[in-house]
């Protein structure tokens, strides 16, 4: 229920005022609805966890300063000239000239030296981290928490076991004794409605009370209190280091990866907005290079509009002229999983809190309800089949009483004509 369905699954309101609405300015929706359904709490929450990830991630680690590690000339090495002058001179109107591998080689140093150096300009990190967190990659935001917080997880769910089995045997007592004492001894309290809200409030309360205590294991305390020979932490707090690593590992990987970061800073709308003037420039020094080495000029040397066609049509042909190898230099080279690893590991624990703890604090008092609540179906569910299997044992044994009744008849009445 924390992460799926990752739409919202249930009976839509044919009326416009019970219809779910977002409730706050980020888009976050309630993970119930007005009558009967239900969405993952992180999905319906997804829009504000992202930010609130895009916020903890840019605190830690200047991502466009991580740009700053790339070295133009390796990044050129990447480009081969040949590769660099046919898309250049296609754009410039000569396909079929030969440049200089020189002229070539420089035109690849300069713009990955203007990546360098303003790639970072017209990104936007917030933009890109919620697009691959929300909407349709929202599984994204649900494989991170599930990821890094898998034995946390895991522990709601022994917990329950160990928990509710603990509680669930004091709650039957207390539906065995608590009955006497209100004048009902040696009565079936699932047989009689009015006792059957004994075992009802019963399960109920060990439902929310199991949550409440697993929730309280995960987090509280927040930092390390020693009782004696025993330190007592959340379980979460004590794997920091491990849950940073998975972290960065995750961000790196998925969300924060050189392909994505170099797409969205120079060919998404705003990115090329950004980047495209220094494009320009250079893609119009590549140009009055070739007219220096043919001796022939060129119209968009001196045309503003056709030079802005050419730079155009290059932005479009570059993102093909990329090859994969010069993506996986660059994850190297940026290094955001060993630098957002390290200062997450590094983070004061009450800092470090706030990474998970709140998709479980957004709702904590639904999860608590609704645990009270499938505490109560579960309850109401064995007594129903208790009930159901004693009227069946209870006919069994009638019809079993009545035929040994019959065979002991039948006999008496034989034996008593043979005597006679």
């Amino acid at each position: 229920m924390l992460f799926y369905p990752l739409q919202w699954r249930g009976v839509p309101s044919p009326f416009p005022f019970l219809r779910r609405r977002p409730c706050s300015a980020l888009g976050d929706l309630p993970p119930f609805g007005p009558l009967l359904g239900w969405q993952g709490i992180v999905p319906a929450k997804a829009p504000r966890m992202a930010r609130d990830l895009v916020e903890v991630t840019t605190d830690l680690v200047s991502v466009p300063g991580t740009l700053q590690n790339l070295d133009p000339a390796k990044v050129a090495d990447f480009l081969p000239p040949a590769r660099v002058g046919a898309v250049a001179g296609t754009a410039a109107g000569r396909p079929g000239r030969a440049l200089g591998r020189w002229l070539a080689r420089a035109l690849a140093v300069g713009v990955a030296q203007d990546v360098r150096s303003h790639a970072a300009d017209g990104l936007d990190l917030t933009a890109l981290c919620v697009g691959e967190l929300t909407g349709p990659n929202v599984k994204g935001l649900v494989d991170l928490f599930q990821e890094v917080g898998k034995r946390e997880l895991r522990l709601l769910v022994n917990s329950g076991l160990v928990v509710g089995l603990a509680l669930g045997l004091l709650q039957s007592g207390c539906s065995l004794v608590l009955p006497r004492r209100l004048g009902g001894a040696g009565r079936n309290v699932t047989a009689e409605p009015e006792r059957r809200w004994v075992p009802l409030v019963g399960s109920g309360v060990v439902g929310c009370v199991t949550n409440w205590i697993a929730l309280l294991w995960i987090f509280i305390p927040v930092d390390p209190r020693r009782f004696g020979p025993v330190t007592l932490q959340g379980c979460f707090l004590r794997r920091q280091p491990e849950v940073a690593r998975d972290f960065a590992r995750f961000f790196a990987t998925r969300v924060l990866t050189a392909r994505k970061l170099l797409h969205a800073a120079l060919f998404s709308p705003g990115g090329a907005a950004t980047f495209r003037p220094h494009l320009r420039r250079r893609v119009q020094t590549f140009i009055r290079g070739t007219e220096r080495i043919s001796g022939v000029p060129s119209l968009a040397s001196a045309n503003t509009a056709l030079l802005d066609s050419v730079t155009n049509n290059v932005a479009l042909e570059l993102p093909a002229a990329l090859p994969d190898g010069l993506y996986a230099y660059a994850d190297s080279a940026l290094g955001l999983e060993t630098a957002l690893g390290d200062a997450m590991a590094a983070m004061p624990s009450r800092d470090f809190e706030r990474l998970l703890h709140p998709i479980f604090e957004e709702d904590e008092f639904t999860l608590i309800a609704v645990g009270g609540v499938l505490g109560v179906l579960a309850a109401w569910g064995q007594m129903a089949g208790a009930g159901a299997w004693c009227v069946r044992g209870w006919h069994a044994l009638s019809e079993r009483a009545r035929s040994v009744a019959s065979a002991a008849r039948r006999r008496l009445s034989g034996g008593g004509a043979a005597s006679s």
